[in-house]
């Protein structure tokens, strides 16, 4: 026969009190099932891998589901794009630093900020050397529109716009005024057309002298 569990008789006190415990009391939350990669994140983690073994030929083929779902995770929460993950990825394994410590999507996502900081600025242009400016085309335009004479002019030798640049640097940064013309005098100007003509009130008779007499035969 069976053996039957005695009854356990509670009041109706202690058994509110039971229930309430019971309902104070935190619930286990279920695991929410995790949003599965789609198509596009594996074949994004697949490039990442290929994009390492140009830099490590003997790295081992990882578990492309985990790896899709970093990716994943880097797109739904952080924001990133496929292609800003990819273009990250190989500007890492350019630098002899990062590029052996960036070996998965989980690695990039953990140094996301530092390794963009560090690529921006490797990329910012450097203003070219004091006193070097004429060493390329563009670091003559920038000392040239700096000094305030601008790209050379239509037809101008590159010894004369340089020229130009060096004088306004040596004016103190400024262009230097441009020469005075002097505009010559209308006298001046037609002399030429009076030159072999008499002086008006000129007389030569007065300055010459009377003429010779005639000798006599």
């Amino acid at each position: 026969m069976a053996e039957t569990m005695p009854a356990v008789l509670v009041d109706a006190a202690t058994l509110i009190e039971l229930l309430d415990a019971a309902d104070r009391a935190p619930k286990a939350k279920a695991p929410r099932a995790a949003r599965p990669a789609n198509d596009d994140d594996e074949k994004c983690a697949r490039w990442l891998y290929g994009a390492i073994l140009n830099t490590a030929p003997k790295f081992k083929e990882p578990n492309f589901k985990t790896w899709a779902n970093e990716v994943r995770l880097m797109r739904e929460r952080d924001g990133r794009t496929h292609r800003e993950m990819c273009e990250l990825l190989q500007w890492a394994h350019s630098n002899s630093f990062w590029r052996g410590n960036i070996l998965s999507p989980a690695k990039l996502r953990e140094h996301w900020d530092r390794l963009t900081i560090q690529r921006d600025a490797a990329n910012e242009p450097k203003p070219a050397a004091a006193g070097a400016w004429w060493k390329s085309e563009a670091a003559k335009l920038a000392k040239a529109n700096e000094v305030g004479v601008g790209p050379a002019r239509p037809g101008e030798s590159t010894d004369s716009w340089e020229g130009r640049i060096k004088e306004a640097i040596d004016n103190g940064g400024k262009p230097p005024a441009p020469p005075v013309r002097i505009r010559p005098t209308d006298a001046a100007a037609n002399a030429p057309e009076q030159r072999g003509m008499k002086p008006a009130g000129l007389n030569l008779k007065a300055l010459v002298g009377p003429a010779p007499a005639p000798r006599a035969a």
